[in-house]
């Protein structure tokens, strides 16, 4: 059985990590209780075509997946359906920009939320490995 702290210290880790290496992003950090997802958001999105991010974030979840099996983890930009009522850590780079909640790159606190008994994935990134999130 895995140590839920050790995954999330990880977690933390990684997240202090890449905000070095890309000072101008920021990531936040929850666990959603409904799915038990590990998530983290990234802004801004256009990291998401970043080959270096993208290599970082393909082999944090490998190795995630190995030394944490019973652990579900989800890194991807701010999505409505996330249930980030539980942020556990928010880290932002040196060179961080704040946007406003207007802007599609922004965390939005106001943004819609589902009952997890509504919810649906709606991205591809939703399946990792096989563990398709289910709510």
């Amino acid at each position: 059985m895995t140590n839920p702290m050790k995954a999330t210290k990880s977690i933390q880790n990684w997240m202090d990590e890449v905000c070095s290496m890309f000072p101008d992003l920021r990531c936040r950090y929850a666990y959603e209780h409904g799915t038990k997802f590990h998530v983290v958001q990234v802004v801004p999105e256009s990291y998401q075509k970043n080959d270096k991010y993208a290599a970082m974030v393909m082999e944090f979840e490998n190795w995630f997946q190995r030394r944490f099996p019973q652990e579900r983890l989800l890194i991807t930009e701010p999505d409505a359906h996330d249930d980030m009522s539980d942020v556990r850590y928010d880290r932002r780079g040196q060179g961080y920009l704040s946007f406003d909640s207007s802007s599609r790159t922004a965390f939005s606190s106001a943004a819609p939320r589902k009952s997890l008994a509504t919810m649906r994935p709606s991205r591809s990134s939703r399946n990792m490995a096989g563990m398709e999130r289910t709510p």
